[in-house]
């Protein structure tokens, strides 16, 4: 390969003009180009590798390991990343090794691609006389010769200060793929070491390096983009006039902001010269959006002309003065420069647009269709109007009907019409103004293919305007509809109010409606880009429109499975108009696509009740750690903020979780999987969507089945009442497994359909033994536990191998419904693997499984509190002045079979959380009104019913009060408070 590699980045002898202020120290390798401040280089040795065409100028080939000191290695926390273009399959049943430090066996780390087709990062260290080595990894088999791929590693000590190791990262092309918290990491010693370099590349590796960069970091999300972007193999750059992935206007207006963006053309495959366009900025808006993660900070922007035009350092352009000829707009990335030609024009023009369209009839639930029958006649509506400043005159609207002939849910330039219908509006459109317009047509006879519905105005531009990105709406016959729903009794009329005070938005227009369709636009750009297993391979075979604009009450009835509904913001907010806003677009999964939340399953430690062979609690040791320096926060899981990243490192997470604009497999494949039911549920439908066989296929450190191992899996129980921040203090994994088992000569434990005898349903009070349960999250009353917007199911699956070492790993129901959507889009949902890639060695024999100890009589315990000198047994009111300090007492609490108590207190109004025996609320520091405790008790395995504390907060101002003879008194604040109603 290497005789035939071509050149493709034409480089230029420009600097770069990257920077980035870091506090940490990084080093860069002798081949990496990227100016990175407070950085050092490494001298290029004399036996260096040979140079080679790389991501940015010149890169490496690995035909031989060179070793270089790099002074920012650091045995507890740190990240390197570099890319990596292989010579070969990533099936090739080969081993490859890139990267070393000291002894991978003993103390040291490895980065490698495994016969197994894992790319591997292996790290040793030693402890007293013990050697842990544990490996994180993710599976690369589909890696392609000649391919470019970013990869990332980082390693971090615990938060907490405890001097206890906790895990590795693995990020592939800007995601975290993988992180390991669980394996009891033990972390690599350079000062052990005998020989601390850095060796770069193996007689194995048969690949090409570049931009090698070390930090001594924990490695946070915006590194690792930011890393990505400025050493990524772009040939080029273009400015692009829509960078919100939306149709927008090319020109700027005169006195108002059109924002601009860039994007790369980035070489994908060097052997095939196969390129992709790519976005490198981002403009999204909303909870911890991507632009914080973009590569913004590494371009400037200029233009020719500051008396026609200005641009800012994001590229947000400001017209000044109408042009005669375009002034240039230039971006520079890199050593890329890029050029755009604008117009600058008046706004002091007519704006023609088309608002939405809406279809009668449309159907309530009362209705069993969904859609028109075949045949049927049917009506649109198009909204139009006129938010220019220049009324606009004689023009006309067209209507078409245009099959989708290829069923991609993309409308082509070769797809041609079928219907065509023109009229021409004679009557001026004053600015403002809004009317409509109806065509019928029949429904198709057949649902082979469904058709595009297009609505134009001035198709031949007989009007000039100052916006042409409005003109149309083309949209699926078969789009879910989507209805906005007002705030404040908001009707269509009242936009006519905006008008005035009008704001431009990121299509180009005054039109409040431009912005709403915007959003609309952007999530069906989302479906369309989706492609995972749980999808087809045109995405996600779904489209929405909008049909109407509604005060709430007027849509309450409408089928949930066709409308949808969303409280919009005010519209005169000019920061959100110039933006996509991911929360519209969650809202939209929620509402149009049937999308549940998925915040993530965050637990506390002392929540984790499970203990060790010596009675000793597994939370806060190596194998279940903190992750987070505040909060005694345990291990994540795979549907998470940070997905997957379990060191809560905060990675890009998706638009069902945090707002972020992709979506991943689980929620990708809910509304593919719902075309053919017509139930929509936000959370109930989980239960259901379980494989009726699931198989763990656990592998050892080595990417070999690990046989022989035991297998012991924990339920969540989740006991949420609405009290506490994300539902966390009311979770919880007791020590008593569902199942338990020995893995097979393939590395396989498939779980049974009956729990194990020692099992104990906590949602009864009695004792269960071996229940036979439809699905591993059943409990003997349902399917699945709650699945919560906040917290979901999720299985703990504790794993012991050679030498009784143990391993956790957590199996959440989103991921086993994403498998059963995956195994529905191969026509096959009955059963799912789930593979499990353990740090663990395989016992020599089949161990003997030790059970625990026999359930106890299965009573709940019995919540009480004692307050001022009583004990309550019940839910109590209390009625206090501000001021006081309060002290309520659960220590007299009781289990009837004398088991330790676990005591859990939470609040839904701002008041801490707790999970000591003794709750203090100290009111000078609460405002006057109601606030509402929750109490509730663990035993182990049950939980308590619920006791609830109503506390009042009342003024100490006296009041005077009649006396029932009619005469008045003076009550000091007690007196007062003892009193129905007292004063607030």
């Amino acid at each position: 390969m290497r005789s035939i590699f071509v050149l493709f980045l034409t480089v230029s002898l420009l600097a770069l003009v990257l920077s980035c202020t870091l506090a940490q120290e990084t080093t860069l390798a002798w081949f990496t180009d990227a100016n990175i401040q407070d950085s050092v280089r490494v001298d290029k040795p004399k036996d260096a590798h040979p140079d080679v065409t790389g991501t940015c100028f010149k890169g490496i080939s690995l035909t031989k390991s060179v070793g270089v000191k790099i002074g920012s290695l650091n045995g507890q926390q740190g990240m390197l990343s570099f890319w990596l273009m292989p010579e070969w399959n990533g099936d090739d049943g080969v081993n490859h090794k890139f990267l070393k430090v000291g002894d991978p066996s003993k103390n040291g780390f490895l980065i490698e691609k495994s016969p197994a087709g894992t790319l591997r990062f292996v790290m040793a260290g030693k402890n007293g006389a013990s050697t842990k080595i544990t490996a994180v990894r993710t599976d690369v088999s589909n890696w392609k010769a000649g391919e470019w791929h970013h990869v990332q590693v980082s390693w971090i000590a615990n938060p907490t200060g405890s001097g206890l190791p906790l895990g590795l990262a693995l990020w592939l092309d800007r995601q975290c793929v993988a992180s390991v918290v669980f394996g009891g990491t033990e972390f690599m010693n350079p000062s052990a070491m005998p020989d601390s370099k850095v060796y770069i590349g193996d007689v194995s590796s048969d690949a090409y390096m570049d931009e090698l960069i070390f930090r001594n970091t924990d490695g946070t999300t915006p590194i690792a983009y930011k890393d990505y972007f400025r050493t990524a193999p772009y040939t080029a750059i273009q400015i692009t006039h829509a960078p919100l992935r939306v149709n927008s206007e090319k020109r700027v207006l005169e006195g108002y902001k059109k924002q601009f963006g860039v994007t790369a053309t980035k070489v994908v495959n060097a052997l095939t010269g196969e390129t992709k366009t790519e976005y490198i900025t981002n403009y999204d808006d909303g909870y911890g959006q991507w632009s914080k993660f973009d590569a913004k900070p590494y371009i400037s922007w200029e233009t020719n002309d500051a008396s026609k035009a200005v641009v800012d350092a994001n590229g947000l352009v400001t017209g000044k003065a109408v042009t005669t000829k375009p002034v240039t707009l230039t971006a520079r990335f890199r050593e890329f420069n890029a050029s755009y030609p604008m117009e600058i024009i008046s706004p002091n023009q007519p704006d023609l647009s088309i608002l939405f369209v809406e279809r009668t009839p449309r159907f309530s639930k009362k209705d069993t269709r969904k859609w028109p029958d075949p045949g049927q006649q049917v009506t649109s509506i198009a909204h139009y109007g006129n938010f220019g400043l220049q009324p606009a005159n004689n023009f006309i609207i067209k209507f078409e009907l245009i099959p989708d002939t290829n069923g991609n849910f993309v409308f082509d330039p070769d797809e041609k019409a079928i219907t065509t219908v023109t009229r021409t509006i004679t009557d001026s459109l004053a600015p403002g103004e809004t009317r409509t317009e109806s065509f019928t047509w029949n429904w198709p006879e057949t649902d082979e293919h469904q058709i595009f519905v297009r609505v134009s105005i001035d198709p031949d531009n007989r009007v000039n305007e100052f916006c042409e990105a409005n003109n149309e709406r083309c949209e699926l016959n078969k789009a879910k509809v989507f209805q906005w729903g007002m705030v404040n009794n908001m009707t269509p009329e009242q936009f006519k109010a905006d008008y005035e005070n009008r704001v431009i938005n990121l299509v180009g227009s005054f039109s409040n409606y431009d912005w709403h369709n915007a959003q609309v636009d952007r999530m069906n750009v989302l479906l369309r880009e989706t492609i995972l297993p749980t999808t087809t391979p045109v995405g996600i075979q779904e489209s929405i429109r909008v049909d109407d604009y509604n005060t709430r009450p007027e849509f309450d009835d409408l089928d949930e499975f066709y409308h949808g509904r969303f409280e919009c913001m005010s519209v005169n907010d000019e920061c959100h108009h110039l933006t996509i806003n991911g929360a519209v677009a969650h809202e939209i999964g929620h509402t149009t696509l049937g999308l549940p939340d998925i915040y993530g399953q965050v637990m506390y430690l002392d929540n984790m009740l499970l203990k060790d062979e010596h009675g000793q609690p597994y939370a806060g040791t190596p194998v279940y750690p903190t992750v987070r320096e505040k909060g005694n926060i345990a291990p994540y899981c795979a549907a998470t903020t940070g997905y997957p990243d379990q060191l809560n490192w905060g990675g890009y997470t998706p638009l069902m979780d945090y707002c972020h604009m992709w979506l991943e497999e689980f929620s990708a494949g809910i509304p593919q999987y719902r075309l053919t039911m017509d139930k929509m549920d936000f959370w109930a439908d989980c239960e259901n969507w379980i494989p009726a066989e699931n198989t763990l296929k656990i592998y050892d450190l080595y990417d070999n089945p690990l046989k022989n191992a035991r297998v012991y899996i924990y339920h969540i129980v989740n006991t949420w009442q609405g009290y506490g921040q994300g539902c966390v203090p009311n979770m919880y994994f007791p020590d008593r497994p569902k199942f338990i088992g020995v893995t097979d000569s393939s590395g396989s434990f498939t779980i049974p359909t009956t729990t194990c005898e020692y099992w104990d349903d906590w949602t009864t009070d009695v004792n269960d033994g071996a229940v036979p349960v439809p699905t591993p999250f059943a409990t003997s009353t349902s399917r699945a536990t709650a699945h919560s917007y906040i917290s979901g199911d999720v299985l703990l699956i504790k794993i012991v191998g050679e030498d009784g070492k143990v391993e956790f790993q957590k199996l959440s129901l989103t991921e086993v419904n994403a498998a059963f959507f995956a195994g529905s889009m191969k026509g096959d949902n009955s059963s799912a693997v789930y593979n499990i890639r353990t740090s663990l060695m395989s016992p020599s024999s089949v161990p003997a499984i030790v059970p625990p100890s026999s359930p106890a009589g299965g009573l709940k315990p019995v919540p009480k509190v004692k307050f001022k000198g009583e004990i309550y047994t019940a839910n109590m009111d209390v009625k206090v002045g501000k001021g006081e300090k309060l002290a309520f007492d659960a220590s007299v609490s009781i289990d009837p079979e004398g088991q330790p108590l676990h005591y859990r207190w939470g609040t839904d109004c701002g008041l801490p959380q707790s999970q000591e025996a003794v709750y203090t609320v100290d009111t000078s520091k609460l405002d006057y009104g109601n606030y509402r405790i929750g109490f509730y008790l663990i035993d182990g395995v049950r939980f308590s019913d619920w006791f609830e504390i109503n506390l009042r907060v009342i003024s100490l101002l006296d009041d005077a009060r009649k006396r029932p003879d009619g005469s008045t008194a003076t009550l000091n604040y007690k007196q007062v408070a003892a009193m129905p109603g007292g004063a607030i």
